[in-house]
């Protein structure tokens, strides 16, 4: 776990630090572009915590499983 913790934590935050921006960009550009910036964003954000928290918790009982090999 130790091997994937550093580099799903950078690739959310240099996702996010990407498009978090976009969001406060003026003009009409700004406006079309908000919505879409912060859904990207927040998305990014909750998947790299699905992947150190979730996924692992949940694929963990057909790892130690060794019934049927």
């Amino acid at each position: 776990m130790e091997e994937v913790t550093t580099p799903v934590i950078g690739i959310a935050l240099v996702l996010s630090s990407v498009f978090i921006p976009m969001a406060f960009m003026g003009g009409i550009k700004g406006l079309l572009n908000q919505q879409f910036a912060i859904t990207i964003a927040v998305s990014v954000l909750h998947l790299g915590f699905n992947a150190l928290t979730l996924s692992p918790a949940l694929s963990a009982p057909f790892a130690s499983s060794t019934e049927g090999i």
